[in-house]
């Protein structure tokens, strides 16, 4: 591979070997051109068009190999997703399965400032066992109960406790009003607060800064609800950890279109900052199967030069006694994200010290 291409590799779901080079030059000339053929010179042919360097027979489809010069990236990350699947989402039977990095990629991200080791460092964790997050729910909660039941899962003792994606600055616990009082009512306890500070790009660093500045050393990003672009500027002032949470995702996931989960979650979303990545535990109530999910926890903690691993954090409908049945396929680096399991008892310190103690058992 020359130094300034970047390989993407497409599953195409095609009739025959003629139909997917017909789809894999529509590829090629959508993704950059979007000219027809004979409407442009050959020396754009030379430096803009992708270079099929692979086109073959894979299962029930085809596997295309791609590769574009960095150039057209023009180092602005939200271009690279443009460049990937910007026109061509839009037609059927296209997956992206893996995408070859050139060096300019380690220039546009910055990559986990924290990673696996920053959050044992953050939540005072020097064993090596998983982690546990609990999740502060339901919306409509005013902000003096979302705290009181943050100073409940602490009293459990869990790692970190973090909004619930859905909360924002709705009136019932303005956001603000909220992070004061779920910081400091995990005051006195090991557990961090994690609050959702999805916004605007304006206004997410805006709560950024709000939260750092009232003691929060994690905070929760929604990136393809706010933009990579936000993460990236979140994650370049190294200030706080970061929790990525998945929203939106599932809609590029078939398992015939759209990006695979460890490429968008485990390498783009992980690239752009992310020190946790919260993706739905095989089992749960989503559709990602088993396999699905041991790729994306192997992209999440691949060892790279430019690029530290990242904790995979899976939830989704994880139960409680579903926690100790997972240890042994996702490993000690994992933190495990509990919501609405804990409330099954109506004494959510007791569950959630449940919880930290089998995670406590299997270190």
């Amino acid at each position: 591979m020359a130094e300034r291409e970047f390989i993407v590799t497409y599953r195409l779901i095609a009739a025959s070997a003629d139909d997917a080079a017909r789809v894999s030059r529509e590829i090629a000339l959508e993704q950059t051109v979007e000219l027809p053929e004979g409407a442009f010179s050959a020396a754009i042919e030379a430096n803009v068009v992708p270079c099929r360097r692979r086109l073959e027979p894979v299962g029930d489809g085809f596997e295309l190999d791609l590769a574009f010069d960095e150039a057209l990236i023009a180092g602005e990350p939200t271009q690279l997703l443009n460049l990937l699947f910007g026109n061509i989402s839009l037609k059927r039977g296209i997956r992206i399965q893996r995408v070859e990095p050139s060096s300019i990629f380690a220039k546009m991200f910055p990559g986990p400032a924290y990673g696996v080791s920053g959050w044992r460092d953050l939540c005072q964790v020097r064993r090596r066992r998983p982690l546990l997050c609990t999740a502060l729910k339901p919306v409509g909660l005013k902000a003096q109960e979302l705290a009181d039941l943050c100073r409940k899962m602490a009293e459990g003792d869990a790692d970190l406790v973090k909004d619930d994606h859905g909360l924002t600055d709705q009136s019932s616990a303005p956001f603000r009003e909220r992070v004061r009082r779920c910081q400091n009512a995990v005051s006195g306890f090991r557990t961090r607060y994690v609050p959702n500070i999805t916004a605007s790009p304006a206004e997410t660093l805006r709560r950024l800064e709000f939260a750092v500045d009232h003691g929060c050393r994690a905070v929760m990003v929604s990136p393809l609800l706010c933009g990579i672009d936000t993460l990236i500027d979140v994650a370049r002032t190294g200030r706080v950890a970061i929790l990525a949470h998945p929203a939106l995702s599932g809609a590029y996931f078939s398992a015939d279109h759209g990006i695979a989960p460890e490429v968008l979650l485990g390498d783009i979303v992980r690239r752009c900052g992310a020190d946790g990545v919260i993706y739905p535990e095989a089992g749960g109530r989503f559709p990602l199967t088993e396999e699905d999910c041991s790729r994306l926890r192997d992209s999440l903690r691949e060892e790279k030069q430019d690029v530290k691993p990242s904790m995979p954090v899976p939830g989704g409908g994880l139960r409680i006694n579903g926690v100790q049945d997972r240890i042994d396929a996702n490993g000690p680096d994992t933190i495990y994200l509990v919501g609405g399991s804990l409330h099954d008892d109506n004494d959510v310190a007791r569950s959630t010290r449940g919880v930290m103690e089998a995670l406590r058992a299997s270190a």
